[in-house]
């Protein structure tokens, strides 16, 4: 049966990846097509891993050629904005990631990829918005509180983002620019004695992740 074989192959392909053999899961991806050309989650996965690849105009046509395929698809258009992105194409890469919140409102990834478009863009507030709305729905993913939080200390509204920054630095500790921009805004307020634990807290890790190499 082709669709049993497509999606026993899909599933290699997505482990592949995510055990850092991206070559493996390239070719399994041409293998499926070769069978249905016409598979939008294939093409996706395919397009995603050539743009990995960097091969940013391939990538780009393979998303589009899913799009084609299954135009409703969110994940195609989150494919096609982080390609467009990547080709610094901000404004269709932002059209694409709305689109795919439009297909798709619980989607929050799309969500922190349109708010990157809009930085990118220099619209702050509407990066801030996207973003807010992204941490509602994965409230402690430090992939959305920090650049949230970074944005709203370049605005200088320093306590939503203590807030922000102090979820993402709770949820991922070891991330440096987090603890930069925390510190930072700290420093900014006169709150010295807390700098200074974060900052111990920050070297004691370190040592002790050294210790147990």
């Amino acid at each position: 049966d082709a669709s049993a074989v497509i999606n026993d192959g899909l599933i290699r392909a997505r482990t592949w990846l995510h055990q850092g053999n991206p070559v493996e899961a390239e070719a399994r991806c041409r293998q499926l097509l070769a069978i249905r050309p016409d598979h939008a989650e294939t093409l996706i996965l395919l397009g995603t891993l050539l743009q990995q690849r960097q091969c940013s105009v391939q990538a780009e046509q393979v998303i589009r050629q899913a799009i084609r395929v299954a135009p409703t698809d969110a994940a195609a258009q989150v494919g096609l904005g982080r390609v467009l992105a990547a080709q610094k194409r901000h404004r269709e890469a932002a059209a694409a990631f709305q689109y795919a919140i439009l297909l798709q409102p619980r989607d929050a990834e799309a969500r922190v990829a349109l708010g990157e478009a809009w930085q990118a863009l220099g619209r702050l507030p509407e990066a801030i918005t996207v973003w807010r709305q992204a941490g509602a729905l994965w409230p402690t993913d430090a992939r959305i509180h920090y650049p949230l939080g970074a944005a709203l200390a370049e605005l200088g509204r320093d306590e939503e983002a203590l807030a922000a920054l102090s979820i993402a630095h709770r949820n991922r500790p070891d991330h440096d620019a987090t603890l930069i921009v925390l510190t930072t805004v700290l420093h900014r307020q006169g709150r010295l004695e807390e700098v200074r634990n974060l900052i111990g807290a920050a070297v004691f890790r370190r040592d002790r992740v050294k210790k147990s190499l």
